[in-house]
C-alpha cells in the first residue's frame, strides 16, 4: 500500500514539475507576443490531459475499425459523449482567469525562465518534490511585479491606419476612448482580436476594460466592439449614436446589444448626434 502511495505521489510531483516548468519557459514567449497567461493553465492541463489521451485513443480505434470494416458504433458513441462532456466543462471558463504582463516585465520573465532551467539541472533542487515549490515561487514573481505596476496609471494610443484609440490603465483596468480606429477597417473584429488586444496587453499589462467610449461609431465600429465583448472583460460600453443609422448599423447594434446582455456588460446609449457634428 505504501509503495502504491509513493508511486502516486511521485507521479503527481513529476506532473506538477513538468506543468510549472512549461509555464515558466513559455511565459516570456507569451509576453513577447502580447498574449495573456491563464491562471488555470496548470490545473487545466492536468485535468484535460486524460481526456485528450482518451479522445485520441478512441479516434484511432475508430479509424482502424473502419479500415478493417468492423463495427465501431460504440466507439463513435463514446467519442461523442467525451466531446459533449469536454464542451460542457469549457463553458465554465472565464476571461477573468487571464492575466497579462507588459513588455517591461519581459526581462523578469526571461530571468525566471533561466532560473527554472538552472534548478532543473541541479542534482538536489532538480528533484520533483524540491523543484515544484521553487517553480511556483518563480511563477509568482512576474505577476507580483505586474500587480505593483498596475497601481501606476499609464496612457497610450494604438493606431489602426490613420485613426487611433486612446487607452488609460489604472489599477488593472483600462479606460478606452475610440477616435475612429475601431471603424477604420472592414475586418475590425480581426484587428481587435489580433492587434488591439495584443498591443493593449503589451503596453498596459491587462485585458480588463472598465469603460469603452465610442463617440464616432459606424457598422465596423460595432463589429469591433462585438469582438471585444467576446475576447476581453468589459464593464461598460458608451456609444454616441450617429444622427442617421443604416440597416447594417442597426443590425450590428442588435448583435452588440445581445452579446452585452449575455456578458452582463452595461451598454450606455448617448443621445443622437446632430447632422452638424
Amino acid at each position: 500500500m505504501n509503495t502504491l502511495q509513493n508511486r502516486i505521489r511521485t507521479a503527481f510531483y513529476k506532473g506538477m514539475q513538468v506543468q510549472f516548468f512549461i509555464s515558466l519557459i513559455s511565459l516570456p514567449v507569451l509576453v513577447a507576443w502580447g498574449l495573456p497567461f491563464s491562471l488555470m493553465t496548470v490545473i487545466g492541463n492536468l485535468f484535460f490531459t486524460p481526456f485528450l489521451m482518451l479522445f485520441l485513443l478512441i479516434s484511432s480505434l475508430i479509424f482502424f475499425l473502419q479500415l478493417l470494416a468492423l463495427p465501431n458504433q460504440w466507439c463513435i458513441a463514446a467519442l461523442e459523449k467525451i466531446y459533449a462532456l469536454w464542451m460542457y466543462l469549457l463553458q465554465f471558463g472565464s476571461m477573468r482567469w487571464l492575466y497579462g504582463i507588459d513588455q517591461m516585465g519581459l526581462i523578469i520573465c526571461t530571468l525566471t525562465a533561466c532560473a527554472a532551467l538552472i534548478i532543473l539541472q541541479h542534482k538536489y533542487l532538480g528533484r520533483p518534490k524540491k523543484s515544484v515549490p521553487l517553480f511556483v515561487l518563480l511563477l509568482i514573481i512576474p505577476f507580483l511585479y505586474q500587480t505593483a505596476r498596475s497601481w501606476f496609471s499609464k496612457e497610450t494610443s494604438i493606431c489602426c491606419i490613420k485613426k487611433t484609440i486612446d487607452l488609460k490603465s489604472n489599477r488593472g483596468k483600462i479606460n478606452a476612448y475610440d477616435r475612429g480606429a475601431l471603424g477604420e477597417k472592414k475586418s475590425s473584429g480581426t484587428w481587435v482580436q489580433y492587434t488591439l488586444l495584443s498591443e493593449a496587453l503589451k503596453k498596459c499589462g491587462c485585458l480588463q476594460f472598465d469603460t469603452i467610449e465610442c463617440p464616432y461609431p459606424n457598422p465596423n465600429s460595432l463589429k469591433g466592439l462585438y469582438a471585444l465583448c467576446n475576447h476581453a472583460s468589459i464593464d461598460r460600453i458608451s456609444i454616441h449614436h450617429p444622427y442617421t443609422r443604416s440597416k447594417e448599423y442597426k443590425k450590428e447594434f442588435e448583435k452588440l446589444k445581445q452579446v452585452a446582455q449575455e456578458k452582463k456588460i452595461v451598454l450606455e446609449q448617448i443621445a443622437f448626434q446632430t447632422k452638424g457634428h
